[in-house]
């Protein structure tokens, strides 16, 4: 049986499974990346509105910056309305505080990019991605415009990208698996598989990548592999059942025709497709082509 299958086709495919997008499944675990790290319970807003820490105590800022307590808390609270899924309200404290006017301050200017990102607004968001490509957070700036290139349809360029992003900062996990699934999608599953295993051996944990191998195993016909990587990282049936679809689908494909399509209106999406991340944070697939927010983050 022929393995060879055009890009439309596997792009048609993975969308059946979108749950191992760039972003995974809700329930994924996500490592954190460089300025992604988990907050406390009590309210954001709440908490930016009454600084703990002396005016006078300084902090430093993801790329080294000096920054004063309460601006260092400020952007940490902000931050972590983006990790429960309030971008709109991270804009408008955003705007309330005008962080990122400060030119010297990288991270307030991320935080507003992911924000633009995750609120539709692709354009702006990847003007303000333009102004860190040179800064510490380089490697979230590429990541934000690689999903942004794959959400409007344009995986070439979103590969090369995603790949700066590697680049700059060879060890991040979500990055990897970002990558991996562009790679996906390109019809790549060997080159996608090895992304995957690094994302995983950076962070063995990180199930999104697990469930993105898997997916990359049944491509290549390596079932056994992938019932292996299923039991290993604790991937349910329900979660197996979907995955495997992505190999029948293939099968069906090449015994038609190369240059058939598949139909996937009438494919069933997994709930949460698509509400997180590209499934959403590490691919999120939308109608509108998919979003690699391969990610919600």
């Amino acid at each position: 049986m022929s393995h060879a299958m055009s890009s439309g086709g596997w792009q048609a495919l993975v969308g059946i499974v979108c749950l191992t997008a760039l972003g995974g499944c809700a329930s994924s675990s996500t490592p954190n990346t460089a300025w992604t790290q988990p907050q406390g319970a009590q309210s954001a807003s709440s908490r930016l509105a009454a600084p703990q820490q002396d005016e006078g105590d300084t902090r430093r800022g993801a790329c080294g910056e000096e920054m004063t307590a309460t601006t260092g808390m400020q952007i940490s609270l902000i931050r972590q309305m983006l990790n429960d899924d309030k971008p709109r309200a991270a804009l408008a404290h955003l705007d309330d505080l005008s962080l990122d006017a400060d030119r010297s301050l990288a991270e307030p200017r991320l935080l507003r990019g992911e924000a633009l990102r995750k609120t539709g607004k692709r354009d702006r968001a990847d003007e303000v991605y333009d102004t860190l490509t040179d800064t510490c957070l380089a490697a979230d700036a590429w990541r934000g415009i690689a999903r942004n290139q794959a959400a409007r349809g344009e995986l070439e360029t979103a590969l090369d990208s995603m790949r700066r992003a590697r680049e700059a900062r060879p060890i991040d996990a979500a990055i990897r698996n970002d990558l991996g699934y562009l790679r996906l999608l390109e019809g790549q599953p060997r080159r996608a598989e090895d992304e995957f295993l690094t994302a995983l051996e950076l962070s063995p944990g990180y199930s999104r990548a697990a469930r993105n191998l898997v997916m990359a195993l049944y491509a290549q016909n390596n079932d056994r592999q992938a019932e292996g990587v299923a039991q290993r990282y604790g991937i349910d049936q329900e979660d197996m059942a979907l995955l495997r679809q992505t190999r029948l689908a293939k099968v069906e494909q090449t015994a038609t025709s190369s240059n058939s399509t598949i139909d996937t209106t009438s494919a069933s999406t997994p709930s949460g497709a698509g509400a997180s991340a590209i499934t959403h944070t590490p691919m999120e697939m939308p109608a509108d082509s998919g979003e690699l927010e391969i990610i919600r983050q």
